[in-house]
């Protein structure tokens, strides 16, 4: 898809950043989706599946057969090489930085599907043999491959390869291209962890099941691995490659052996025929530098390439030999930062580092072109500086925790810098304030609150209004701050970090261990239980609770939300055996964006109506991701069967901003009173919270102290929902609190007043109809529930983990207050070491820095005159050294001005000149 319009000005796949750059996880989670339909449940073609008539398919799903089946492998890869270089970077077209030559140039977030390269034809086709098709050849315990957005050698992804095994190939790309002698093949890799041996194992149309000149093309050897290294292995079509002259290529596998715990980082496979020049220098038609906020700039630019094609005639990318244009953004006196980069003629700049605190600054926007093989760029052509567009403030608010311990200190404030002073105030659980001040754009409470429970806060000032004006308003924010007992645990913290008792400029020799040493707080506990929805639904039978049509009642529960995948869905009810499209949208949906912000919440009218819905909207109600958020959703009936709807979020009751119904021209302001025309409860409805939907994602988060009352709740009936029951009240028919485990089908008794009824986990399995689908249950995963009910069965642990960039770890010991670990390093360098402590409740992280590995003693700890001897070879540009004694040495050679020319480290005897 990515390469539809790569090559044409005509085509602008640019997209705002923080749309298309997406969380790691939720990022794999898509691309299992889009593999497991592709290549079935194995995510293997050769291995996928039997068919059958059920088109169920998601992320988890290992049953689904693949369409695989029922396709054959194609490539496009077949041009001329001497036009056109095949280079891929195994870059999806998106990320949370852009690096260029395995640096980051830039930390924004970013999407541009235009210059998403070539990827790997099968996803994932691993086998013991090359060429191997059967499920035989396919190992139990293999390898295995997926894209990830941790690093990249262009762009925001790459390729990783990971796992155990002693023999095994992955064929990657099912190409046509004619090779010829002087062919540059490039391999360009980082091992991570591991070992293995690796070659490329290529084969020729014609004789496709044959390897050619596999002992030529060793790209790893076992022996001689560095660990978190940039390595380009290339291969010159000649000598010993010979073989590979003249021929078609047809299959680029990569033949792994030997490989232990490997986790391998690819970043580039490309061939080459000769050199590219730079291309010409684009023009520019047009910069505009746009709106501002506290991300930085947004901008755009459009430019034209020289060349000599007729009016009116399409010029391609090719036509100008050149590969991608290089986005950059220049704040006047500061560096220019590479934005990022695109096929198109123009291009769109999203959240351009700006200071805003520098007086009158302006930004000017520039771009080059880059040569066909990726070598060779032009000079960058700018626009006028210019000066920032209109400011728009954010008025979101953030906490710097989300679960705090009694007396322990924490921040609130604005998260755009820029926005006007307010006042603060926080709210105890009696009305009373306890915390404030005036003016300002944060509040910081030193030593906390010794009271544990949830506390409110209330912000008044300007806030942005729907016709762009600024006006005074109160807000304010339920359970806000949140004081939680130190027995169910905390977010892990890291006190002290040390190596060999030191907190950095650690010196010491190659593979010298370092001894790593930890405190932290204490952290571990044991409290409530909740649920892990990993974006699939919870929820009921309306039949099992007695619903029916003009009853009144209320859904009340607590829930944690992780992180926002783009748009979500949170109550919907609906049945999947009924028509399409109400299988899909059924009496009730609601969603939020990826902000965490109520779109609207959608009652389906009647047939005879033409379904003319009931649509609420809100302009405040908010679930921030992080804390844990209690929401109660009451639908009240009247006697004449009309239904009003009230949202309450942590106890506070929700203003409705405007609502309608969809046959309406417009919206009207405030909240409606009770509706008729609205469709009917049907006892086969699937009451539940999250799940996917249409353009949705299910909740990425813990549910906890999910209920199903029988009666509207009141605002102090609804509070009393957020705390446990010594007693369970009468209208409360259905209760799931998780502290007792799933039955043997997976779901939760009720421990509500009805004792039969269950809920769970689910997904739904296609049925025969349009939309149709079936309910099943899904083994639940637990999770630390809401700090602010009783529980006692999930225990919170935390463990330690380290990473060493090129250091190698060993003997790791520890808890939530202390623990140990070794570290060392292989070459001399300057490294760091990274701790990250984890539980249930989050993660925290503390890095040593200016570890000094050195070869050993020093130029200064001997004598020059009687230990080594130096001279100029007057016949080249050489410093020739002669060294007396044994020892390995490392030798810089500075100029007159101090600047390191030249550096060697080696081993060196006696005598031995250098």
């Amino acid at each position: 898809i990515g390469l539809w319009g790569a090559h044409s000005q005509n085509m602008l796949w640019e997209s705002r950043g923080e749309k298309g750059a997406l969380p790691t996880v939720q990022q794999r989670t898509y691309m299992l989706r889009a593999e497991r339909y592709f290549t079935g449940g194995t995510r293997n073609p050769v291995n996928t599946p039997a068919l059958s008539n059920s088109m169920s398919y998601n992320a988890d799903n290992y049953d689904f057969f693949g369409m695989s089946k029922m396709m054959s492998a194609k490539s496009s890869l077949s041009w001329d090489l001497a036009t056109e270089p095949f280079i891929t970077y195994f870059n999806l077209g998106n990320g949370t930085f852009f690096n260029r030559n395995g640096k980051t140039e830039s930390n924004r977030e970013w999407y541009n599907i235009g210059i998403q390269d070539y990827l790997p034809t099968w996803r994932w086709w691993f086998a013991d043999s090359f060429m191997g098709r059967t499920p035989e050849n396919v190992p139990a315990k293999g390898l295995d491959a997926e894209f990830v957005w941790s690093d990249a050698w262009f762009g925001g992804s790459l390729m990783r390869v990971f796992g155990s095994h002693a023999n095994e190939y992955l064929h990657l790309f099912k190409t046509q291209f004619l090779l010829k002698g002087g062919d540059e093949i490039t391999v360009r890799y980082k091992v991570m962890g591991g070992s293995t041996d690796l070659t490329l194992a290529l084969s020729a149309e014609g004789n496709e099941n044959t390897v050619l000149a596999e002992n030529g093309l060793k790209v790893i050897e076992s022996s001689s691995i560095e660990i978190g290294e940039w390595v380009e292995k290339k291969f010159i079509i000649r000598g010993a490659l010979t073989a590979l002259n003249n021929k078609t290529l047809a299959m680029v596998a990569l033949h792994f052996t030997n490989a232990q715990n490997l986790d391998l980082y690819l970043g580039e496979f490309s061939i080459v025929r000769g050199s590219f020049a730079a291309p010409a220098t684009p023009v520019i038609e047009k910069t505009v530098v746009l709106a501002a906020n506290h991300k930085g700039l947004d901008g755009k630019i459009i430019f034209n390439m020289p060349n000599d094609k007729p009016a009116n005639e399409v010029c391609y990318n090719l036509d100008v030999k050149t590969a991608v244009f290089n986005l950059y953004a220049q704040q006047e006196g500061k560096e220019p930062v590479l934005m990022g980069a695109t096929t198109s003629w123009a291009g769109m700049y999203y959240a351009i580092p700006f200071d805003y605190t520098v007086e009158n600054a302006k930004v000017r926007l520039g771009v080059s072109a880059v040569s066909l093989d990726m070598k060779n760029e032009s000079e960058i052509t700018w626009g006028e500086y210019a000066e920032p567009g209109a400011y728009t403030i954010n008025d979101d608010i953030s906490i710097n925790k989300t679960t705090i311990k009694p007396n322990e200190d924490f921040e609130i404030k604005f998260i755009d810098a820029k926005h006007e002073p307010s006042k603060w105030e926080i709210i105890d659980g009696n009305n009373n304030v306890v915390a404030s001040a005036e003016n300002a754009i944060a509040i910081s409470v030193e030593n906390g609150f010794s009271e544990i429970g949830a506390y409110s806060l209330r912000v008044t000032g300007n806030v942005q209004q729907a016709d762009g004006s600024r006006k005074e308003v109160e807000r304010t924010f339920g359970s806000f701050v949140q004081i939680t007992s130190t027995t169910v645990g905390a977010l892990p913290k890291i006190l002290s970090l040390t190596g060999n008792d030191k907190e950095s400029d650690i010196e010491v020799g190659i593979s010298a261990p370092i001894a790593l040493k930890y405190t932290g707080r204490s952290a571990d506990g044991v409290g409530s239980q909740g649920v892990d929805l990993n974006e699939k639904g919870f929820g009921f039978r309306a039949s099992d609770m007695g619903m029916q049509p003009g009853k009144s009642f209320t859904l009340a529960f607590w829930v944690k939300v992780n992180k926002y995948n783009g748009g979500t869905q949170f109550i919907n009810i609906r049945d999947k055996q009924e028509g399409w499209p109400k299988t899909d949208w059924g009496w009730f949906w609601n969603f939020l964006n990826d902000e965490g912000k109520y779109t609207s919440i959608t009652f389906r009218g009647t047939d005879a109506t033409s379904n003319n819905e009931l649509q609420y909207q809100y302009d405040n109600a908010k679930v921030e991701a992080g804390p844990w958020t209690h929401l109660a959703y009451v639908f009240e009936y009247n006697n004449a069967g009309n239904i009003k709807f009230h949202l309450y979020i942590n106890g506070v009751k929700q203003e409705v901003a405007r609502w309608k119904r969809s046959t309406d021209s417009g919206y009207k302001t405030g909240e409606p009173d009770f509706q008729g025309n609205v469709y009917g409860m049907r006892g086969a409805n699937m009451v539940a919270f999250g799940g996917t939907h249409h353009s949705n994602n299910g909740v990425d988060g813990t549910l906890d102290n999910f209920q199903y009352w029988d009666k509207a709740l009141t605002a102090e009936e609804v509070k009393a929902t957020m705390e446990s029951f010594e007693t369970i009240p009468e209208n409360l028919v259905g209760y799931w609190d998780f502290e007792v485990g799933a039955n043997n089908e997976d779901g939760f008794v009720s421990t509500g007043t009805n004792k039969e009824a269950t809920a769970g986990v689910h997904e739904y399995i296609a049925a025969t109809g349009e939309g149709m689908g079936n309910i099943k249950y899904v083994a639940p995963t637990f999770k630390p529930g809401c700090p602010f009910v009783e529980g006692s069965n999930y225990k919170v642990v935390t463990k330690p983990s380290w990473s060493a960039d090129k250091g190698s770890i060993s003997d790791i010991a520890g808890s939530d207050v202390a623990g140990s670990a070794n570290v060392s390093f292989a070459k001399a360098g300057t490294y760091s070491a990274t701790l990250t402590l984890e539980n249930g409740w989050g993660t925290d992280s503390k890095t040593i820095n200016y570890i000094k590995v050195d070869t050993g003693a020093g130029i200064e700890d001997i004598t020059l005159e009687s230990e080594l001897s130096a001279y100029p070879n007057p016949f080249i540009n050489d410093v020739n050294i002669c060294f007396a004694q044994d020892g390995e040495y490392t030798v810089r050679v500075y100029n007159l001005s101090g600047s390191l020319v030249a550096e060697k480290t080696q081993s060196i005897a006696s005598g031995e000149f250098v």
